[in-house]
């Protein structure tokens, strides 16, 4: 079989990879050239038998700007938890609400709204006749590790590929701490039947011309030609953005 020298190049490169398996980005990158140039190729050469193409789905996560500054300096609650640790077992919450206190904390007034409802929510503080009472020691300690723990894995999400959404990330989005973005890709592959005719010589590369000339007659390039009209026919894959 005749292909013309970029479809025959693009079953070359496909038979190289491993599992004959590429995606469309990563091909059209081997062969120096746009993803969107392969297209039909790509179509004729599936119409042929000689490749399959396929389309995965993944989640890509982004951090928000409030998430990359929570993976710096710490999350609301774990701030704090350490300055309430300094003032004592408990402290009332104009003191915590001060400008002073938020300062030292590095804490917005929001934030401290933030912090004081998932320290309750992680039992590590009570609220009783105005002031915020503390849990004890050890579970304080226990619970800093835990929020650690868990800007970890915030810091990990971090321009992460995900095949999945689990409920940590779901806890992530709710608080706007991350973004996340479907993406589609398109692969690449051969059939058991390109791979038989690789095996047999049976596919090499020709010149693709509209036209026979006495030129291509007398030189007798004509025997590995390939003599082609533009068929719009062809059902061309879309191309996903990266």
């Amino acid at each position: 079989m005749l292909l013309p020298e970029r479809q025959f190049r693009i079953i070359e490169v496909l038979s190289k990879a491993d599992k004959k398996v590429l995606e469309v980005n990563e091909l059209s990158r081997q062969l120096g050239t746009d993803p969107s140039a392969l297209m039909r190729d790509l179509a004729e050469l599936e119409a042929k038998g000689l490749i399959r193409t396929s389309k995965r789905y993944i989640i890509k996560a982004k951090l928000t700007e409030e998430g990359e500054k929570f993976v710096k300096k710490g999350f609301p609650e774990e701030r704090l938890l350490k300055k309430l640790l300094e003032v004592g077992e408990e402290v009332p919450l104009s003191t915590i609400f001060s400008q002073s206190f938020r300062e030292r904390a590095e804490l917005s007034t929001d934030e401290v709204k933030i912090a004081i409802n998932h320290l309750i929510r992680l039992r590590a503080i009570r609220i009783e006749r105005g002031s915020v009472k503390l849990a004890s020691k050890e579970e304080i300690e226990g619970i800093l590790a835990r929020i650690r723990s868990e800007r970890e894995g915030l810091r990990k999400l971090r321009d992460a590929t995900l095949s999945q959404v689990d409920d940590t990330v779901q806890f992530f989005r709710r608080r706007k701490l991350i973004e996340l973005r479907e993406k589609t890709i398109l692969e690449v592959g051969l059939t058991d039947k390109a791979l038989e005719m690789l095996e047999r010589g049976q596919i090499r590369s020709g010149i693709v011309v509209t036209r026979l000339t006495p030129e291509l007659i007398v030189s007798g390039k004509w025997r590995s030609a390939i003599f082609k009209k533009f068929d719009l026919r062809v059902d061309v894959p879309t191309v996903y953005p990266s």
